[in-house]
């Protein structure tokens, strides 16, 4: 599980309505705490209105794992998010392994997820003025939508469905975070005032008017909101306070996505608006009708073809290094097409327009480290068909064993004999290719 930093834009006006939001704590966990005699506190996730989640290394079971614990007085509610998730079961949810007390503290132990928050993946694409392609569209919202089905199948309402709730993990599993709002369909009442995250509530979630048996709408127009958000890049609902973001829910219609995006397929744009109906009885009447939609609109989107040749990106601060590396692959592989960056950020450009068949990546740089962007493309899906390969003069255990988690498991140190050993990936890369007809 990740902490789930919000995005900048997110932060400044869509905070959730929760008791206790934005109060300054102190942390309950630190670096090296020892948690309930097994947990062996490694860092710091991030933290939130209802508690702090820290990495934790299990002793016991010799996993990494996240651990959630509930500020004072939010005991209750983290509680009964563990209790939920534990009765859920499918890629889309974080496994829980344990709820506990340690001292005064409550908390709850789960599958450590690695990835990236949709949130952080469109911030990115946000400031590189690039947006998803629809197929890339598609396939991220088919992913919650799948999701949302199992906990509305389970007669649940999430309640706080936003892109910083969406994490994007390796094999293209789409995870559902912080179920911290969520309320059972057979609960009575409204559920104690407006709630929710205010750039994504639904009328009648502002008006706290979301009646038992119809609390799922209120996720399928979050949904809408999130869906016109990952197409154009931008909230349909914008404003400079909290009211003016209510007010625009309330009363603006739904934008077009096409006015944003000219490319957006008409179909998608009526989805996306029939979504964001004002009226919940408007809205399409399960998430289970907008999977059918979305699946056949993925099904008549095209990916474009790849390059003739093998294409190898090499990742590596070092000019004098990824200068070697580039000899070395143009001599194994003549014909290959190859490209450097000397940093993450250039790394994540390319791969954004062309992913490479084979990336050479250093694991020591500066800002963002070689695994935190293995962990990126992983998470994203940006890279689900390229080869990555650890290249690094020096490597803990500790980064190997992420990276095997993240399915890069060959690693080549530099120095002597790496001629060889990336001679050795180059040709394996090319039968790869070749036995996939590219």
């Amino acid at each position: 599980m990740e902490g789930g930093e919000p995005s900048e834009e997110e932060a400044t006006t869509t905070e959730p309505q929760r008791p206790g939001a934005g109060r300054r704590r102190v942390a309950l966990f630190a670096r090296g705490d020892l948690v309930g005699e097994s947990y062996e506190v490694l860092d710091t996730i991030g933290e939130g209105g209802m508690g702090q989640v820290v990495e934790a290394f299990d002793r016991a079971l010799n996993r990494r794992v996240a651990i959630k614990a509930a500020w004072p007085g939010n005991e209750a509610a983290l509680r009964k998010e563990a209790q939920t998730l534990a009765a859920l079961r499918h890629p889309s949810m974080v496994v829980v392994h344990h709820l506990a007390r340690h001292e005064s503290i409550e908390y709850v132990v789960m599958e450590r997820v690695y990835g990236v928050s949709l949130a952080q993946h469109m911030l990115r694409r946000a400031r590189a003025n690039k947006t998803f392609s629809v197929p890339e569209v598609l396939d991220i919202l088919t992913g919650i939508a799948e999701g949302l089905a199992v906990v509305h199948r389970a007669g649940i309402a999430h309640r706080d469905v936003k892109p910083s709730n969406v994490m994007l993990a390796p094999g293209n599993r789409v995870v559902l975070m912080d179920f911290g709002l969520s309320l059972s369909e057979a609960d009575r009442g409204s559920g104690a005032g407006p709630t929710g995250t205010p750039g994504y509530m639904a009328p009648e979630a502002i008006l706290d008017d979301a009646r038992s048996g119809g609390r799922y709408l209120v996720d399928i127009y979050a949904f809408g909101v999130l869906a016109f958000e990952v197409l154009t890049l931008h909230t349909p609902f914008p404003g400079r306070t909290r009211v003016d973001v209510w007010s625009a829910h309330l009363s603006a219609e739904p934008p077009d996505p096409r006015a944003q995006r000219a490319d957006t397929p008409p179909k998608l744009s009526e989805l996306v608006q029939s979504l964001m109906a004002k009226a919940p009885e408007d809205r399409p009447d399960s998430i289970e009708t907008v999977l059918v939609d979305l699946r056949e609109l993925r099904g008549s989107s095209s990916e474009p073809s790849r390059a003739q040749s093998l294409s190898v990106l090499i990742v590596d601060d070092d000019p004098d290094l990824a200068a070697l590396m580039r000899a070395h692959v143009r001599k194994t592989v003549p014909s290959a097409v190859i490209t450097t960056a000397n940093d993450a950020e250039a790394a994540i450009r390319h791969v954004h327009g062309h992913p490479p068949d084979l990336l050479l990546l250093d694991l020591r740089m500066p800002k963002m480290s070689g695994v935190e962007l293995a962990m990126y493309l992983r998470g994203t899906h940006l890279a689900d068909a390229t080869t990555i390969v650890a290249v690094s003069g020096l490597a803990h255990e500790d980064d190997l064993a992420l990276l095997r988690q993240l399915g890069i498991t060959t690693f080549i140190p530099k120095g002597d004999g790496l001629e060889a050993r990336l001679a050795s990936v180059l040709r394996d890369a090319e039968r790869r290719r070749s036995s996939l007809g590219r």
